[in-house]
């Protein structure tokens, strides 16, 4: 299966990222926080209101169930780009989801430092469940979710792309579908999973 999945913290670029990269591959996009929301019929903070980040991590689980699934009925020939996945920052953390996406795709984990983050998220901190109550000290949290999911991101990942020197999503795009041609799309490609 010949697939890009993005992962990374909110706010490192993979949805802005993703969508490029799916345009220039003539590939479709699909984000996974968008694809939950469609399906519930209600936002992520709702979600997590009403079900908890448990309950939010479960349908995560059965979203990418339901992508393995759809994907294997597809069948794309292997050189072909089919679907760019940008995922939240916590699905990668929940080892069945860590499989779950090896089998999905090519992981690229878009790195970025705290201070770059909170400068791309603070305007929408009301709107994402695991910042809102941070708003006073938006950096520490940040930096506390680094700690967290950075070591686990780092053993998902077939790939990493700092995205801090980037000067917009284009540039960062053109790095992964680069590293996509020339690393996945041969038949030398060795899969981790």
């Amino acid at each position: 299966m010949s697939n890009i999945v993005l992962i990374g913290l909110m706010g490192a670029g993979k949805t802005a990222v993703g969508r490029r990269v799916a345009e220039r591959a003539g590939a479709r996009f699909l984000d996974t926080d968008k694809e939950i929301e469609r399906e519930q019929n209600m936002a992520i903070a709702q979600i997590f209101t009403e079900r908890g980040e448990a309950g939010f991590r479960a349908i995560e689980t059965q979203l990418l169930r339901d992508l393995i699934v759809r994907s294997d009925a597809e069948r794309t020939p292997r050189r072909s780009l089919s679907v760019v996945l940008s995922t939240g920052g916590g699905l990668p953390l929940r080892e069945e989801n860590a499989h779950l996406l090896r089998r999905i795709g090519h992981i690229v984990w878009l790195r970025a430092r705290p201070e770059t983050i909170v400068e791309r998220v603070e305007r929408k901190v009301a709107l994402r469940p695991l910042i809102a109550d941070y708003a006073d000290d938006l950096l520490g949290r940040i930096s506390q979710l680094q700690q967290e999911r950075y070591p686990k991101y780092e053993l998902v990942a077939d790939y990493i792309i700092d995205t801090d020197h980037c000067v917009n999503p284009d540039q960062a795009a053109a790095l992964v579908f680069d590293h996509w041609k020339r690393h996945v799309a041969t038949p030398r490609h060795h899969d981790r999973s």
